[in-house]
């Protein structure tokens, strides 16, 4: 007759353990993450000062169609605002694992893992969007 399983051990065995090469990868992942983090915060601020500069120039003469600059520079605006919530998460993403590692601590590992799914989602849309800008600008191409 078998011995019937306890409710721990059943448990001890659906639980995820980590091994030792996982927290190394993870090691080496948060501080790439938290590098990029801060690399997108400084790019964030140099296309919203860009964004800003070209908004307050004069369109020139020679500027055929009904683009102005102030319009193109709300697109910068638009892509700063991306590349924040990109680095943000990354950077998020990174610190949390530091915080997880270093405290052995689950709570920061799931606040982590949650970052990283913000990450992810907001790549996702953008390539989704951007995606159907190729697409309509495609359409109106072979339309025109």
């Amino acid at each position: 007759m078998q011995s019937a399983e306890t409710l721990d051990q059943i448990e001890a065995k659906s639980q995820l353990q980590l091994s030792e090469y996982i927290i190394d990868f993870l090691r080496n992942t948060q501080g790439f993450a938290r590098f990029l983090g801060i690399v997108g915060y400084v790019f964030t601020a140099i296309f919203t000062f860009l964004a800003l500069y070209i908004m307050v120039l004069p369109t020139p003469g020679y500027v055929r169609g009904n683009v102005s600059f102030g319009a193109i520079g709300f697109l910068y605006l638009i892509f700063a605002a991306v590349n924040f919530f990109v680095a943000h998460f990354c950077f998020l993403f990174g610190l949390n694992l530091h915080r997880a590692l270093r405290n052995n601590d689950t709570l920061f590992l799931e606040n982590a893992f949650k970052n990283l799914m913000f990450l992810f989602r907001i790549i996702g849309v953008s390539t989704i969007v951007v995606l159907l800008i190729y697409g309509i600008l495609l359409i109106y191409g072979f339309l025109k």
